[in-house]
């Protein structure tokens, strides 16, 4: 992935956070977790009597997705950003992620999935945080909504049916 060529927005109710290369917050590499597929749920059971079995259960699992990232700056504002994150990590507000990656933009809606996590390995350092959130959706969703108009037909074939010479048939015409 080249190093500009990413943007998440987490919103949580009328909040927003920005994870950018322009950002506070920068992913870190293997920062991303969840975002390319999602996991598989397949039950098999064994026949009563023989070898082998039958799937059960063929589904696609809820998807989990996980971001880690580090906060630049420091001082006041690294502590502002934590402090705007874990009050945005509620799992009774609405959430939303929409991702930019590799030219394509897509939005799921997802569900905090335990607490943020912080870390610093000297005090001095920027500040590491982890997110995890769970989707019920399973799937990304264009992050523009899209209207198709299907045309309407109308029939004009009656009867009784009238065929002249030269005439030809019509048995309907879209509108």
């Amino acid at each position: 992935m080249n190093s500009n060529d990413y943007k998440i927005i987490f919103s949580s109710g009328e909040d927003s956070f920005v994870i950018s290369p322009e950002s506070e917050a920068r992913l870190i590499e293997g920062g991303l977790s969840g975002f390319d597929c999602t996991g598989f749920d397949v039950k098999v059971d064994s026949y009563a009597s023989g070898a082998g079995g039958y799937a059960s259960r063929r589904r696609f699992a809820e998807r989990e997705l996980s971001l880690t990232f580090e906060i630049i700056g420091g001082g006041e504002k690294s502590d502002f950003v934590r402090r705007k994150i874990v009050s945005m990590m509620n799992p009774k507000k609405e959430c939303v992620l929409e991702v930019t990656l590799y030219g394509v933009c897509r939005k799921i809606g997802v569900i905090p999935f335990g607490e943020a996590v912080f870390t610093r390995g000297v005090l001095s350092d920027c500040i590491e945080a982890e997110l995890s959130f769970i989707s019920p959706a399973v799937f990304f969703e264009d992050s523009v909504s899209r209207a198709v108009h299907f045309r309407d037909c109308a029939p004009i074939l009656t009867f009784p049916l009238n065929l002249m010479a030269n005439a030809g048939t019509a048995s309907g015409m879209y509108r």
